[in-house]
């Protein structure tokens, strides 16, 4: 019979708030019967932790260990999923730390000051602009830009692509691990990405922990509120007062000024009208039945799509990559901290025609 710690079990039922008679149904497993291999990898289905985190014998410094157990308030509202990409970024954040301590690579020292909910975010927004792009970008290009500068101030950011074959989904759009990590998850346009980067980029200026499933609520919390209003603020920069000049009767989709700012500004039309409702500047019902909308065009020109997609070799998306990540690797490969297959592995899809050295020093 398998051997496990227990308390790593305890401390996942914890976790992912579960009981151990919901885990037997979610795993389809008796824990009367005699624990074996094939038992545990189907509680690890739930789990993603990997076999030999449950036969570890040290303890788990739970409070330490996740940002689950730091910010209580979260864990009712999050399904499994959730907590899978929550754990499985925490597992990679701590190698990510232990390599660069390993390898003498000092990254978390904070160069960007702290704000509180006392100061206006409007006006952090305003010193917070040399983090854009300055240049004119497609909203890819300037999310990969936009992530390289907050390289030069020490946040790395990490972005998730979920499979789409993935039995557990997640619906968060992003979360801020101190001391700096941003965790970013794909999403389907690039501006509403964009967007919650911006709002990320907040909780780390607040330098408070937080986990964020939608940022377009109707009754936000102070820092959300706080969070959302800097984000806006940080994107339209100078043309903020062009959107405070629109009437309300003139809040639509098809709105010129507001289709023009979206492009230009690289914001999502959904952002500009959340920040209308959170204004009461329009209902919360009209709100709701612009996003409808805007749902609608969006899976109108998707089918629309998808002949085109269809016709095409399927590729699937490679998450974007930061300049600091890459750099931390690069700088334990060359003190002999990791393997050449590690590299390989880790970075497959960035290593062009298995030229390992041009990554490196390219």
């Amino acid at each position: 019979m398998l051997q496990i710690n227990p308390s790593r079990l305890e401390y996942l039922l914890e976790l992912f708030k579960i009981s151990k008679e919901d885990l037997q149904k979610e795993a389809k497993i008796d824990f009367d019967k005699p624990l074996t291999k094939a038992t545990l990898k189907k509680i690890d289905n739930v789990f993603k932790m990997g076999l030999d985190f449950y036969t570890n014998p040290s303890q788990i410094d739970a409070q330490n260990s996740s940002i689950l157990f730091r910010k209580t308030n979260f864990s009712d509202k999050l399904k499994i999923g959730d907590i899978q990409l929550i754990t499985q970024y925490e597992k990679d954040i701590d190698y990510i730390k232990s390599l660069a301590k390993l390898g003498n690579f000092a990254f978390t020292k904070r160069k960007l000051k702290n704000f509180s909910l006392a100061d206006s975010p409007l006006e952090a927004a305003r010193e917070m602009q040399f983090l854009l792009p300055t240049k004119s970008l497609a909203d890819k290009k300037f999310l990969e830009v936009f992530i390289q500068n907050l390289v030069e101030q020490n946040i790395l950011v990490l972005e998730n692509i979920e499979s789409h074959n993935k039995k557990y989904k997640s619906s968060l759009c992003g979360f801020f691990i101190k001391p700096n990590f941003i965790v970013l998850k794909k999403q389907n346009g690039r501006k509403r990405e964009i967007f919650t980067l911006a709002h990320e980029l907040g909780h780390y200026l607040l330098n408070n922990e937080n986990i964020d499933e939608n940022t377009f609520i109707q009754n936000p919390s102070n820092e959300e509120s706080w969070c959302n209003e800097f984000a806006f603020a940080l994107l339209l920069g100078k043309s903020l007062t062009e959107i405070q000049n629109i009437n309300a009767n003139e809040i639509n989709l098809e709105n010129p000024i507001i289709q023009k700012l979206s492009e230009k500004k690289h914001i999502s039309r959904l952002a500009i009208f959340y920040h209308f409702a959170h204004i009461n500047k329009i209902q919360w019902k009209i709100y709701k039945q612009l996003k409808e909308s805007l749902q609608n065009e969006y899976e109108q020109k998707k089918q629309s799509n998808k002949g085109d997609r269809e016709n095409k070799k399927f590729r699937p998306p490679i998450p974007i990559l930061s300049p600091l990540q890459k750099d931390i690797f690069v700088n334990a490969f060359l003190e002999g901290i990791v393997s050449e297959y590690t590299m390989r592995t880790r970075f497959k899809r960035y290593i062009k025609k298995d030229n390992l050295e041009g990554f490196i020093y390219g």
